[in-house]
């Protein structure tokens, strides 16, 4: 069991050394979902300081609040509003069915086939358009053992050093630039979810490399990469954490595809930035 921990856990090289004025902080490129952990190097930087930032709670009631936002009303759509039925159908297949299943043959199969596509369409019945996408790509993620989230691994570990952990936007905010992403986004990235299998393969190959430049070139068609997730947040999550930045030493952990726009915020306000690995 040690052992399997051990394979899994890998060094972090999204982290940047953020200094102005003789004091040095860490901005780290979080990713949300990973196939990895990296407990030795999150432990190492958040024993260094005595503030940690994140963009938006993670506590269990936060979360369960997200859920439930993800539910639709009378005036809301839901992706078999807006997507086609056959490219859900194929989607639900890849996601849901083992490889054995996929290849069996037979009326059992065929059968408990059927009965999974109908359960997992009801399901996606009673969703928002977004929140309905996030469970697709969760259930994908999880079929390709994405199991481990950067933020919630240092959150855990923060509090168990007793460090000031600091929240950049509330629950509440972070919903509703969750509404607000574009639904052709999100119908474009699903009707290509044969590519699924590629972006996640490249997405890991830069996050493990540090290269931020190649990660998000190939993100770029991914439905979070609009103005109510990145350029509007960008500006928000920049302004809350420089008050910090500018009294101690900290950690700041915010997605990846916020990196580019925090940097250039830091540049342009003194600061000097280089990658630290």
């Amino acid at each position: 069991m040690i052992r399997r921990i051990f394979f899994r856990d890998r060094k972090l090289k999204m982290i940047w050394a953020i200094r102005k004025n003789n004091l040095e902080s860490y901005l780290i490129g979080s990713a949300h979902f990973s196939p990895y952990r990296f407990e030795r190097s999150l432990g190492y930087y958040i024993s260094k300081v005595d503030t940690v930032l994140f963009e938006g709670p993670l506590d269990e009631k936060s979360m369960n609040k997200v859920i439930q936002r993800g539910f639709k009303t009378s005036d809301d759509r839901s992706l078999l509003d807006v997507v086609e039925y056959g490219v859900l159908r194929d989607l639900i297949q890849k996601l849901l069915l083992s490889d054995s299943y996929q290849f069996a043959t037979g009326y059992h199969f065929k059968d408990l086939q059927k009965q999974m596509e109908e359960s997992y369409i009801e399901q996606l019945k009673e969703l928002k358009v977004w929140s309905g996408f996030f469970a697709l790509w969760s259930e994908f993620l999880k079929k390709i053992q994405w199991k481990y989230s950067v933020d919630k691994e240092a959150y855990k570990i923060a509090k168990k050093l007793n460090k000031q952990i600091v929240f950049l936007e509330t629950i509440d905010e972070q919903i509703q630039a969750l509404e607000n992403i574009p639904v052709k986004r999100i119908l474009s990235f699903i009707k290509n979810f044969e590519q699924w299998d590629k972006y996640s393969k490249k997405y890991k190959k830069y996050y493990l490399k540090g290269d931020i430049q190649n990660l998000m070139f190939i993100s770029e068609n991914f439905p979070t990469r609009c103005e109510s997730i990145v350029e509007k947040r960008d500006l928000i999550l920049y302004e809350r954490m420089h008050p910090f930045l500018e009294r101690n030493s900290i950690l700041v952990f915010c997605g990846t595809i916020h990196i580019k726009g925090i940097t250039e915020r830091l540049i342009e306000n003194g600061y000097k930035i280089k990658p630290y690995h």
